[in-house]
């Protein structure tokens, strides 16, 4: 067949479509986790027409997402970095409720400083998110999780599992790469020592941690960019609630 977005059926998750090609074979399995955030016709409807199932690699990846925020050994320690607080500000409300720690870095850091009346000269920051940022950490002391803007190595120390989703800086030049990199290594290391379970992922996180050198060396790294971040939102995702049912 040709690619499935060719067919204009495919984003609207047309039945008819899903039919077509459920004629096509005998069983489904979906082994696209980084398609699994999107109910298209070969995501969600195809699902329901044959025996459906899980392939090893959205296995792999679902068991990895299990163990980092589904039922994580805890303390859970999330890091959270990139460039504005407003592309993620529901992936923050829904982390300060699952997890004890959440490391903000990046230009988003600046934001939550501003908030607190420090200054951020120059730097990037989304001033007009301040009361934002100040909900953010309000829902977050009700909900028992630390907000950690500084001794993010010692934050590390202390968990059990750490999820991670974008860098702490501009880390293709340097010398803003040294926070990323310095962190990365950090949780690596106490990966390897096997005091850590430790899952990654988003595009330029992967980069990141290549850029530092450790991609091989965390518990699970997932390539799965909107999947992944819609997981770590709390959001259902379509192409895994298809194959549940």
């Amino acid at each position: 067949m040709e690619n499935t977005r060719f067919h204009p059926g495919e984003e609207a998750n047309d039945t008819e479509l899903a039919q077509r090609m459920a004629s096509l074979g005998d069983v489904y399995v979906n082994d696209a986790f980084s398609a699994a955030h999107r109910a298209h016709a070969s995501t969600a409807a195809l699902a329901h027409l044959l025996p459906a199932a899980a392939g090893l690699g959205m296995q792999a990846e679902l068991e990895a997402l299990e163990a980092g925020l589904g039922k994580p050994k805890k303390p859970v320690v999330a890091i959270v970095g990139g460039a504005k607080v407003s592309s993620k500000i529901d992936l923050l409300e829904n982390l300060v409720t699952k997890v004890d720690g959440l490391v903000i870095g990046g230009g988003m850091a600046n934001t939550f400083l501003h908030a607190q009346g420090y200054g951020v000269g120059k730097s990037l920051c989304e001033k007009d998110l301040a009361e934002t940022a100040l909900r953010i950490m309000d829902k977050a002391v009700d909900s028992g999780c630390a907000i950690i803007l500084e001794r993010i190595i010692g934050a590390i120390d202390d968990a059990h599992t750490v999820v991670w989703n974008g860098p702490m800086g501009a880390f293709e030049m340097n010398p803003f790469d040294a926070g990323t990199v310095a962190i990365a290594k950090h949780v690596a290391k106490r990966t390897h020592d096997g005091k850590l379970i430790s899952v990654a992922g988003g595009g330029d996180t992967v980069s990141a941690l290549a850029h530092a050198g450790v991609k091989d060396d965390f518990t699970y790294v997932s390539t799965a960019g909107g999947a992944f971040l819609e997981w770590m939102e709390g959001k259902p995702l379509p192409g895994v609630d298809a194959l549940k049912k």
